[in-house]
């Protein structure tokens, strides 16, 4: 079984109690709109992305599906959290994720649906560690569900919308109506324009096939090395975002984001240990 072709039988929603669902930017919950919608899941976003129409094309596109859960956008800047990144500054992630870990005690969370780390954006990435990281704090223990993002196919080199790699073989699959496909469509067409426009400088086009499927999996670790699976994208995109003058310094993996999640998450599990005992 690969997670391109998913067990038929795994057709079927995540079980557990007041779900929700966790993501830097708004647009991206498109990737899982049916299950989403089908769980009537809160949501919770990171950052504005940059672009305040994000928020007001997601309002538009959960209005047209008649979305009735709480959507929360906690407006931390981009560039406040591409500077936490560079300085490694764990006193900022940790507050970050203090907040979102009051959301979902509010919330009831028993289960979060977030992204796996795929090395194309940090910012993605940091989601699913500050999310571990807020069940801590929170003394919560939900499941986890990795809802990718997008993915580079190594052998045509092109983008892929919420797809995991063929090497990963835990995955599930969730079929949305003809309805919602249809609104999922007309959605990518007409609302998601910020969405719609960047995956195509990316050349990443959209299909009924790839939206009537939403994958997803059960995770435990948020920091599992992903490089076995994904190729590391930071540098070049790094790299080409210097060049627009839109950051000053590149982030990487190895140097950046990987020392500073993993010290966030041994500060968690120290916490914890503490309000055990």
């Amino acid at each position: 079984m690969t997670a391109n072709k998913p067990d038929e039988r795994s057709r079927q929603l995540p079980a557990e109690p007041h779900p929700v669902a966790v993501f830097s930017h708004p647009n991206h919950e498109l990737v899982a709109l049916g299950i989403i919608h089908a769980l009537n899941c809160p949501m919770i976003f990171l950052s504005d992305g940059g672009a305040r129409q994000r928020i007001a094309q997601t309002e538009m596109a959960l209005r047209i599906i008649r979305h009735r859960a709480p959507v929360l956008c906690l407006n931390y800047s981009e560039r406040a959290i591409y500077r936490a990144l560079r300085s490694r500054d764990i006193a900022f992630f940790n507050s970050m994720a203090g907040e979102v870990a009051s959301r979902l005690a509010a919330l009831r969370a028993g289960a979060v649906l977030t992204v796996p780390v795929e090395l194309y954006n940090p910012i993605h990435d940091i989601t699913p560690v500050l999310c571990r990281r807020a069940a801590k704090i929170s003394g919560l223990q939900p499941a986890f569900y990795d809802v990718p993002l997008i993915h580079q196919d190594t052998r045509t080199k092109s983008y892929l919308i919420n797809r995991f790699p063929r090497s990963i073989s835990s995955g599930r699959a969730y079929e949305v109506s003809m309805r919602l496909l249809t609104a999922k469509l007309v959605l990518y067409d007409r609302v998601y324009e910020y969405l719609r426009e960047y995956l195509k400088t990316l050349r990443c086009t959209r299909s009924e096939g790839g939206f009537k499927m939403e994958h997803y999996r059960r995770v435990s670790d948020a920091l599992e090395d992903p490089s076995e699976n994904y190729r590391v994208r930071y540098d070049a995109r790094g790299k080409r975002l210097k060049k627009a003058g839109l950051i000053k310094e590149v982030i990487t993996y190895r140097d950046h984001f990987l020392p500073t999640m993993t010290e966030l998450l041994a500060r968690g599990r120290e916490d914890s240990e503490r309000v055990r005992r």
